[in-house]
C-alpha cells in the first residue's frame, strides 16, 4: 500500500477532500504529502471523532489498522508523523480514537507521542 492508494480511499471517504486536494496540487505544484494529511485529511477525520459515530469510526479505523500493516515505508511514516501524532494533540480526540483503534494503529500512534516527548 502507497500514499496513492491511501489517497484514493480517503477521498472515498471524505468526497470533499479531493477538490481541496487537486487545490491544494495546482497552488504548490505538487502534492505536499504531509501537508495535505494534517492540514486537508486531518480536519475531516477531527470532524469524526468529535461526533464520535461508531459506524464511521470502526470503518475508518479499520482502514487505519490495514494501513499500519500493509503501508509501505514511506506511507507509514508520513502517516504516523502526521495522522497518528495529531490524534494525540487534543485528549478527547484521542480518548475517543482509542475505542476504534487496533493494535498496530495503537503501537504506531503511542511511537509518534513517545517521539514527540509526550507522556504516553
Amino acid at each position: 500500500m502507497n500514499l496513492d492508494d491511501f489517497y484514493e480511499k480517503m477521498v472515498e471517504f471524505y468526497p470533499k477532500s479531493r477538490s481541496l486536494v487537486d487545490e491544494h496540487i495546482l497552488e504548490y505544484e505538487e502534492r505536499l504529502d504531509t501537508v495535505i494529511f494534517e492540514d486537508i485529511l486531518f480536519p475531516f477525520i477531527e470532524d469524526d471523532l468529535m461526533r464520535d459515530e461508531p459506524d464511521r469510526l470502526k470503518e475508518l479505523f479499520d482502514y487505519f489498522e490495514q494501513v499500519s500493516e500493509k503501508a509501505d515505508a514511506h506511507l507509514m511514516n508520513v502517516f504516523q508523523v502526521t495522522i497518528l501524532e495529531k490524534i494525540g494533540d487534543d485528549k478527547e480526540i484521542l480518548n475517543t480514537a482509542k475505542k476504534y483503534m487496533g493494535i498496530l494503529t495503537t503501537k504506531y500512534r503511542w511511537e509518534a507521542d513517545r517521539a514527540l516527548g509526550r507522556d504516553v
